[in-house]
């Protein structure tokens, strides 16, 4: 009878919890202590059962003996391409300490400008919910009511009222199917989307309007910061381009980054192939002008850094031109929708006057 694989209990567990066990890692690995009674003493504090038993169950299995790669190993399914990365270059060179670290500050970096970037689309997408809500409301029990006013004196209306009645008239007595229909479709949206890889996801997001530049420069900034670590640590440079692009989750960085590898591996490597790849400047200029690997790992920090900045920067800029422009966009249509009904009773009045 043949022994049975080890359990992989992280597999269902949340990012952010894996995040919590890289830093509590990261922690014992700086203090140079055991893991296993940190994972415990979280296990205590934990408020998900599931949380709780997968931090006894590594726990256990570094108790047994197990290495911390192998453990880790089972955190992968909830961890982004660039987390995953970091941990198999860590197994590979043998410096799982400075990985962990590294792993620590690239999520801690991109969770804060996730949240800038949600809390800047928070608004606005609050402003749409209530405007959805209010234009069911007058369509379902406003318009009606003035329907059936306008019927039963035979008032002539204009275009725009007819077609709000129009819509009120088919919201109300197709609800059913439009509810059905709505449900239907959100179902199959959550299961695109949750049941999609996290690359697909960030090719998703990176399509909307106005948000999808700011998925490519945290994309940029992963890319340059994750390419910096593994030239600090001594990678071949096309494995680490190649790695790197990865990593980012862009699909046009992943493509660039194969390239460029390939390229470099040929020896045709040059200032003008990042122009060809249509890689920013900046990027190619570094990789082909700066030999010494310390001082190219410290000019892509750098770079990481520019490209977090003009996230953040740019996700407030979103903020400011969404905000007015979802409020315009409210204030017009519930605001055309209110006169095209009142317009013709107005009229009506003064005809009876």
């Amino acid at each position: 009878m043949t022994d049975s694989k080890p359990p992989r209990p992280a597999a269902s567990i949340r990012a952010d919890d894996a995040i919590l066990i890289l830093e509590e890692a990261d922690l014992a690995s700086s203090a140079s202590v055991p893991l296993a009674p940190g994972l415990r003493a979280m296990a205590a504090e934990a408020w998900s059962g599931r949380f709780r038993r997968t931090l006894h169950e590594l726990a256990d299995r570094l108790d047994a003996g197990e290495p911390l790669p192998s453990v880790l190993e089972s955190l992968r399914p909830a961890l982004s391409p660039v987390m995953e990365a970091l941990l198999e270059e860590g197994t590979d060179c043998g410096r799982m300490d400075l990985i962990l670290h590294w792993s620590v500050e690239q999520s801690r970096r991109r969770a804060n400008l996730r949240r800038q970037l949600w809390t800047a689309l928070a608004y606005p997408f609050f402003l749409i919910a209530i405007a959805a809500l209010i234009t069911v409301f007058f369509l379902t029990a406003i318009a009606p009511q003035f329907n059936s006013i306008y019927r039963d004196f035979g008032t002539q209306l204009p275009a725009i009222t007819q077609a709000v009645l129009w819509i009120s008239r088919v919201v109300t007595g197709y609800w059913v199917w439009e509810l059905s229909a709505a449900g239907v479709l959100a179902a199959l949206g959550i299961v695109a989307f949750f049941g999609s890889d996290w690359c697909s996801r960030q090719r998703w997001w990176g399509k909307i309007p106005l948000i999808g530049p700011l998925f490519r420069l945290v994309a940029l900034a992963d890319f340059c910061q994750f390419l910096a670590i593994l030239i600090e640590i001594r990678s071949p440079l096309p494995k680490a381009v190649r790695l790197a692009g990865r990593a980012s989750g862009d699909k046009w960085l992943m493509a660039c980054g194969a390239e460029l590898a390939s390229v470099i591996e040929a020896g045709q490597f040059s200032a003008a192939t990042s122009a060809e790849l249509r890689l920013p400047q900046a990027i190619g200029q570094m990789l082909h002008g700066i030999a010494d690997p310390d001082s190219l790992a410290e000019a892509l920090y750098g770079l990481a850094e520019i490209y977090s900045a003009r996230a953040e920067v740019n996700s407030r800029f979103v903020a400011v031109i969404v905000d007015p422009l979802v409020m315009t966009v409210i204030t017009i249509g519930l605001g055309t929708i209110a006169i095209s009904l009142f317009v013709p009773l107005i009229k009506l009045l003064n005809d009876l006057s």
